[in-house]
């Protein structure tokens, strides 16, 4: 299992599914961690007679909770390590960061998305049901590469607001 975004930082173009090229750089380490996982597959498929398939899944998303004790999705992230310096209020992040704000003010974060980007989300149980059935495929020997992605991207001026939402 791998994701749709081993192909890092590359922010236009197409990326074919046998593509694995780190020319372009990572935006974040589990970029680079599934990057490297792929070239150690590659390299370990290169037995003889050995067969792999490799999936790349692009943003999963589920409406249902996350169980306990379960990893949460890498967007909540964001809001988990923020929500204890919001508890706090804009003044402690203000204070914390050096910024300025006048009593009527408040702390506004930003995120610097090229105009008119979009993102894939895919529904996990979609993801899953595809994994299941291209793994049942059979494949001759070496290595096949799947995306399992939605096949409309979503721009991030619907996104947005709704992630907002659910963040503190």
């Amino acid at each position: 299992m791998s994701t749709a975004f081993v192909a890092g930082a590359r922010l236009t173009g197409t990326v074919a599914e046998d593509c694995l090229d780190d020319s372009y750089g990572f935006t974040a380490p589990y970029e680079a961690t599934k990057h490297r996982a792929e070239q150690l597959v590659r390299d370990w498929a290169q037995r003889p007679g050995a067969v792999v398939t490799v999936l790349r899944p692009s943003v999963l998303v589920s409406h249902r909770r996350v169980p306990p004790g379960c990893p949460h999705h890498p967007l909540s992230a964001a809001g988990v390590r923020l929500a204890p310096a919001a508890r706090q209020g804009p003044r402690w992040l203000a204070r914390t960061t050096g910024a300025v704000l006048r009593p009527d003010e408040t702390l506004t974060l930003r995120l610097h998305l090229p105009r008119g980007s979009a993102m894939n989300f895919v529904p996990v149980d979609y993801a899953a049901d595809a994994a299941v059935r291209l793994a049942a495929r059979p494949v001759p020997p070496g290595v096949r590469t799947c995306h399992v992605v939605h096949p409309v991207d979503i721009p991030n001026d619907l996104w947005l607001p709704a992630v907002a939402s659910v963040l503190p």
